[in-house]
């Protein structure tokens, strides 16, 4: 659900592509079969013709045939009334049409999917490039715990004696720096935990922000992977930027 949750801009996008095929594919299907009106009399006598919709302003006549195949008439101002009542002397099924609202509609049906498709487009880019605004896209979402002193300390870990002793050593140089500067002491970049899961791994890694009352910054390996070339880098980048921004900090 977390990762469902980090990558929904990209559930956002495909639900809108997918709305726009759905709104498109029938703008795409194929026009109804243009036929003179002496050709609909013909079929009309012969009872081919299934449906018809009646469009006064424009006057014509659209609608399927019995085999299913749509067509599109044209027809006389004048001779308006005498087809719906030929068309409801030969118990065809008749619907009006005023134009109005299809007008509106169709027009509307045309835009929403160039809407849509501009809209997501213009948003994927702001959130590639950060619209002048921080990248969040790129960013490392690292979970930060509270730097109180004793909140978790050496004492919480039992049956690791050597690892304890061994981070000793740098809790008292996070503490007093300049103490080993002065004797050219250089802290490690890094702290290799090894171990299977339930070893207390990360409780080792709290145990050292705590005693040396250190920001404690944790994040998974899964987090940094990414779809897009460059993301997984950025998100490391940022992580050590926010790091840096609280030094010193324990990133883990």
């Amino acid at each position: 659900m977390r990762a469902l949750a980090r990558n929904r801009w990209i559930w956002a996008a495909a639900g809108a592509v997918l709305l726009a095929i759905a709104i498109v594919v029938p703008l795409t299907a194929s026009p109804p079969t243009e036929i003179r009106l002496d050709q609909f009399s013909s079929k009309l006598a012969a009872g081919q013709i299934k449906t018809a919709e009646l469009f006064d302003k424009s006057n014509h006549v659209e609608g399927t045939l019995v085999n299913g195949t749509t067509y599109r008439a044209v027809y006389p101002h004048q001779y308006s009334e005498q087809l719906a009542k030929d068309l409801l002397a030969a118990d065809i099924r008749v619907t009006g049409n005023n134009e109005d609202d299809s007008t509106w509609s169709s027009l509307a049906t045309q835009l929403v999917p160039t809407v849509l498709v501009i809209g997501v487009f213009l948003w994927f880019v702001m959130q590639m490039q950060g619209g002048g605004r921080a990248n969040r896209f790129g960013r490392a979402q690292a979970r930060k715990a509270n730097a109180t002193k004793g909140s978790v300390t050496f004492a919480d870990v039992a049956g690791a004696e050597e690892a304890v002793e061994e981070l000793a050593e740098i809790t008292e140089f996070l503490r007093d720096p300049e103490r080993f500067r002065k004797l050219g002491a250089k802290i490690p970049r890094g702290v290799l935990l090894y171990g299977p899961p339930g070893t207390g791994k990360t409780l080792l890694a709290k145990a050292v922000a705590g005693e040396a009352n250190a920001p404690f910054l944790t994040i998974s390996g899964s987090d940094f992977v990414e779809m897009f070339v460059g993301v997984g880098a950025a998100r490391v980048r940022d992580l050590f930027r926010q790091a840096k921004e609280m030094a010193p900090a324990i990133v883990f």
